[in-house]
C-alpha cells in the first residue's frame, strides 16, 4: 500500500461503466481509506463496480482498484419528545 501524508496533492477517478462520476483534486488525506472514503461520498447515489485511480502528485505514484458501492440503507429519523 502507498503512503499519504496530509499535504499531498491528490488527484482521484472514478469510473462507473467508462462514465466518470467523481473525479477531484485534494489534500488533507492521511491514508487511500480516506481518499476512497471521499469518492464513494462524491459518488451520490450511483451503484455498482467502481473503477479508481488515484494519483498522488507529490510522490509520483498511482494506484487503481475497485470499489463496489452498494445502495444505501435510509436513514432513521430520531424525534425528540
Amino acid at each position: 500500500m502507498q503512503t499519504i501524508n496530509y499535504s499531498d496533492s491528490i488527484l482521484a477517478t472514478a469510473t462507473l461503466r467508462g462514465q466518470t462520476i467523481a473525479s477531484f483534486r485534494s489534500s488533507g488525506f492521511s491514508c487511500v481509506s480516506d481518499v476512497l472514503k471521499a469518492i464513494r461520498f462524491a459518488a451520490g447515489s450511483a451503484i455498482g463496480l467502481v473503477n479508481i485511480n488515484i494519483f498522488n502528485a507529490t510522490r509520483c505514484w498511482t494506484q487503481r482498484t475497485a470499489l463496489f458501492i452498494a445502495p444505501q440503507k435510509p436513514g432513521v429519523q430520531l424525534s425528540l419528545f
